[in-house]
């Protein structure tokens, strides 16, 4: 597994407060001063616990950090509820669609997807964020997500997490062979499909802004 860091400004020369604007990549314009206490979302939408663990150790360091993600999607969780010894500057803001979300019905899944990101729009401009983290929402709400956000002109970091295709290659192929070599391809084919979709929502994103590191997941992140 692997995650991605792809950040985005909207008009990264001129939207971030207090940035230094020099060097050519983010990282560079991304500089605060050293005493600098920023106001964050963290906005996960599947509630994993290693971006809530993130949320916690930002607001430890004395960062002001809102922590979002859906309640309405299933999925194994961290430990999404404020309890005993968190930072008075963490906070957990949990977003509600009318129903479960349906990740396997077309139609009932589309709509709840333009639900989520007028909803999550909403939450991530209440929060007025000095820079705000993206992970693991779906590509359509991802979409008009960063559209609202760039219009606002609020910085964010796209984080995608967990690729699996090339895990699905490689087991495929040596269970299978020929067969699972085709599927192997498949998933790949989809990956790049994916990852090229993704760049587009984030549309100034290029190579150089793009890191990839180990996933990590410790037993304290998940309690």
């Amino acid at each position: 597994m692997a995650s991605k860091l792809d950040t985005q400004y909207g008009d990264p020369r001129g939207s971030l407060p207090h940035a230094q604007k020099t060097g050519d990549r983010p990282a560079d314009l991304l500089q605060f001063p050293e005493k600098t206490t920023l106001k964050l979302v963290i906005h996960d939408y599947s509630g994993h616990p290693g971006q809530v663990h993130l949320s916690r150790e930002l607001a430890r360091r004395g960062h002001h950090v809102e922590h979002q993600f859906c309640a309405s999607y299933t999925t194994g969780r961290g430990a999404t509820e404020r309890r005993a010894g968190d930072p008075d500057s963490f906070s957990v803001r949990a977003i509600q669609l009318d129903s479960e979300f349906a990740r396997y019905t077309p139609l009932l899944r589309l709509q709840q997807e333009f639900q989520y990101a007028r909803l999550a729009t909403r939450a991530i401009l209440a929060a007025r964020p000095d820079v705000a983290v993206l992970s693991n929402i779906p590509l359509l709400s991802l979409f008009f997500l960063t559209v609202a956000l760039r219009i606002r002109r609020v910085p964010y970091v796209f984080w995608h997490q967990d690729v699996y295709s090339e895990a699905i290659r490689l087991v495929a192929r040596a269970r299978f062979r020929r067969v699972g070599a085709l599927i192997g391809w498949i998933a790949c084919t989809r990956n790049v499909r994916l990852h090229v979709a993704q760049q587009r929502s984030c549309r100034s994103a290029t190579p150089s802004w793009i890191n990839w590191t180990p996933g990590v997941c410790s037993e304290a992140m998940c309690t």
